[in-house]
């Protein structure tokens, strides 16, 4: 509904661009935050999967796990990017369903209008509606 309220004064075919152009962006942002996690996932499990004799002193050891850590955190957060991506992809999906369906629900309700009060009349000839 926000998105329709800030264009007002475009034409149908315009909006329906927008739409389209900001779906293709979503789906590509959602791919590449996608592909970004499961980097930083498998960066983490190969990190937190080393042999501890292998890899060196205590303080090695330390700075090995930290960065795992660290590339877990951002695992977590370009998740957290990957939900809030699907949240908006979903609310302007289902504003466009609505800018799309306005012209005729509002024909509709035009039409129900006109006939109600073409029903109102021909009763009140009749002398039903008192």
């Amino acid at each position: 509904m926000i998105i329709t309220y800030l264009t007002i004064g475009w034409e149908s075919h315009q909006i329906k661009n927008l739409y389209y152009v900001y779906a293709v962006v979503m789906i590509i942002s959602l791919c590449i935050l996608t592909v970004t996690l499961y980097h930083y996932m498998k960066h983490t499990i190969y990190y937190l999967r080393r042999n501890p004799r292998l890899v060196g002193d205590e303080e090695q050891i330390w700075d090995a796990y930290q960065l795992a850590c660290g590339r877990l955190l951002a695992g977590f957060v370009c998740y957290m990017f990957i939900v809030l991506h699907a949240f908006f992809f979903y609310i302007v999906f289902r504003d466009f369903r609505y800018v799309r369906e306005y012209p005729r629900w509002q024909n509709a309700i035009k039409e129900m209008v006109t006939e109600d009060s073409m029903t109102t009349r021909s009763r009140s000839k009749s002398g039903q509606i008192m």
